[in-house]
Order: C-alpha cells, then structure tokens, then sequence
C-alpha cells in the first residue's frame, strides 16, 4: 500500500504540462481584427485584375534572344512611348 502511496505523491508533485501555443494562438481569434469594407475590397481586387492583365501583356511580348556569341537575354518588343509610360507608373 505505501508502494501506491509513493508513486501518487510523485505523480502529483510533477509539473503540469503547460498550455500549448494552439490555445494562445485560438485566443487571437477573440480579438477584433480591422476588416477592410466591402466596397474598398471590391475596388483593390479590380485595380488587382488590371494590374495582372497588364503584367500579363508585357509578359508576352517578352522574347528570349540566343546570340552566337554571348549569354542569351530577354528581349521586350514595346514601343518606346510605352516603355516611357510604364516606368512613368513605376515611379
């Protein structure tokens, strides 16, 4: 009996384990967070789809050139007004 005894003892004197990060982190969900409205999300996902439509069209007229002699590039066919326009818009 004191066999059993001891090894309650010892059992109870060992530390609790303590809370995981998982329940920290659950208690993040209890706060509020800043939403973004509605129509402000609306708008940056348009601006978003424009912005890839247009990365999209300079991307195709992206070639690569192999020279004889040299490293290979990258080639861009885009009038210059437009190269002027768009690092206008990259400024």
């Amino acid at each position: 009996m004191l066999i059993l005894y001891e090894a309650y003892v010892r059992d109870w004197k060992k530390p609790k384990p303590k809370p995981s990060q998982l329940q920290e982190e659950r208690m993040d969900f209890l706060e509020p967070r800043n939403t973004v409205p509605k129509a402000e999300h609306d708008r940056m996902l348009q601006e978003f789809k424009e912005y890839k439509k247009h990365c999209s069209e300079i991307l195709k007229n992206v070639e690569k050139v192999e020279p004889m002699m040299g490293k290979p590039y990258l080639k861009i066919n885009m009038d210059v007004g437009d190269f002027e326009s768009l690092k206008y818009q990259l400024k």
